[in-house]
């Protein structure tokens, strides 16, 4: 019968579409949802950057480097893309608890405000910078219960590359 026919057909169509959406490792969705939120990223990982690296500024710098401060931080309009997105089934740790992995590519090629001021030293500033690495983000404990993880974990395979 052709209606039979046509109906396994459009079944087979739609489960290897599936099937190929399921195996598409781009990011391309995770790079949509980035895109979007963009701009309160940008802020909220400029105000992250400045409370964490100033502080260390003060700790680690010899002399008058350690008034060193940022006038300007922002990453610029250009959000960071991710590809290569690869989801490891739920596994258990040593302490028998279970949890989910991800690893992806992360790749900036920014647009960047960035200003540095110092006493006695002046100004200096970056315009561009380029960062790519591959990130791991670990979600544990997995739970029965909402919100299903309890936390996540992340960071760099390997120190990013910097351009």
């Amino acid at each position: 019968n052709d209606s039979t026919t046509l109906q396994k057909s459009r079944s087979l169509a739609f489960n290897a579409s599936a099937a190929a959406d399921a195996n598409d490792r781009s990011g391309s969705f995770l790079t949509d949802v980035i895109a979007s939120l963009w701009s309160h990223m940008n802020t909220a990982i400029s105000a992250e950057v400045k409370a964490t690296v100033e502080p260390m500024f003060k700790e680690m710098l010899p002399g008058p480097l350690k008034s060193m401060h940022f006038t300007k931080c922002s990453l610029g309009d250009v959000p960071l893309r991710l590809d290569n997105c690869i989801v490891h089934e739920c596994k258990t740790n040593l302490v028998g608890k279970e949890y989910v992995q991800i690893e992806i590519d992360v790749v900036w090629d920014g647009q960047c405000d960035i200003e540095l001021k110092a006493d006695y030293i002046g100004r200096l500033g970056v315009k561009h910078l380029k960062l790519s690495g591959r990130m791991s983000f670990l979600l544990q404990p997995v739970m029965d219960t909402i919100p299903v993880v309890g936390a996540v974990q992340y960071g760099f395979v390997n120190p990013p590359q910097l351009e």
